[in-house]
């Protein structure tokens, strides 16, 4: 059998893409653990808008929400954000004091090593727990200014 430069060429273009195909599995995973983090992202981005919806609300009535519906109906946040990215189920909040809640999600994976100590959790159900700060008294919605 006589090898010639162009076959000699395309052998080895072959075994540096499948080398380099190899090598991309290896440091970032499949396709699928990707899209897993990818969306285990987005569901962090939109537990922390949670976070900030549940936060105002208190900061306006001085007490946390019943729910979060009762949150996103005082927010300028999108109530979407109050649902999972890949599912569209809700998340899970709960008042665990008057000042604590938890918010709870399912994740796909689990999180980066270098996640934010807040935000770590493993695959399946992760509740992270959150203090709100002390209110004195809710603030009003609008202030008149000028002469009485």
């Amino acid at each position: 059998m006589k090898l010639n430069a162009a076959s000699v060429f395309a052998a080895v273009s072959t075994f540096i893409v499948v080398a380099c195909v190899i090598a991309g599995f290896y440091l970032v995973g499949p396709p699928s653990l990707v899209r897993a983090h990818r969306l285990d992202q987005e569901r962090i981005e939109a537990l922390g808008f949670v976070v900030h919806a549940v936060e105002a609300f208190h900061e306006r009535q001085g007490v946390l929400p019943d729910s979060l519906n009762a949150a996103y109906r005082q927010s300028d946040a999108a109530p979407s954000q109050a649902r999972d990215p890949g599912t569209g189920v809700p998340y899970e909040y709960r008042r665990s004091g008057a000042a604590s809640y938890e918010l709870c999600a399912r994740f796909d994976a689990a999180s980066e090593p270098d996640a934010p100590l807040r935000w770590r959790h493993g695959p399946g159900r992760a509740c992270f727990a959150f203090q709100v700060k002390p209110s004195e008294a809710p603030k009003p919605a609008t202030q008149s200014v000028g002469p009485s």
